[in-house]
């Protein structure tokens, strides 16, 4: 340190500069991880669903993943999808297409018993392996809404879902 400084930072100029390559490093980070693949191994997630959700949840995309598909293709209801993607949102908050949800054995069953009861909400966890992502997909939240195009959007088939504090 030939200006007698003893750190770094007590120079004035290099702080600005090292304060950015942090940030801009945490940025890439963070950006990196979300999108990153989980190598088809199946991960946790959970969401909250009411049973309106069944009828309401729906995307519509030109495109899918492999065997994967939103029920609607270009505005047209696709016939050839058995478990169509729908939209949800994990309780971190994460937009996601699930297939397989409303299928799974407990979901089922509790679809089946609440019918009618439209405010009764509860929260799944799943297990699901994510396949890829939806670069355009439409999506709404309830039947009588238009769909909103979303971009980016990861995609996952569900194995099994569990309701949250159910026995």
């Amino acid at each position: 340190m030939s200006d007698g400084n003893p750190h770094p930072f007590a120079r004035p100029w290099m702080f600005p500069g090292l304060t950015g390559a942090a940030i801009a490093g945490s940025l890439a980070l963070l950006l990196f991880a979300r999108g990153a693949s989980t190598g088809g191994q199946p991960v946790a997630l959970a969401t909250t669903v009411v049973p309106t959700d069944a009828a309401d949840l729906d995307c519509d995309a030109a495109d899918g993943i492999g065997q994967l598909r939103c029920a609607l293709r270009n505005g047209r209801r696709d016939p050839g999808v058995g478990r169509p993607l729908r939209p949800f949102v994990t309780v971190q908050g994460e937009p996601v297409l699930l297939s397989g949800v409303f299928e799974s054995p407990a979901v089922a069953r509790w679809l089946a018993a609440a019918q009618g009861a439209a405010k009764q909400r509860v929260t799944l966890d799943c297990v699901a392996t994510f396949a890829g992502t939806l670069e355009e997909v439409g999506v709404h939240w309830r039947r009588a809404d238009p769909f909103v195009r979303q971009h980016g959007l990861r995609a996952a088939v569900v194995q099994d879902c569990t309701i949250r504090g159910a026995r």
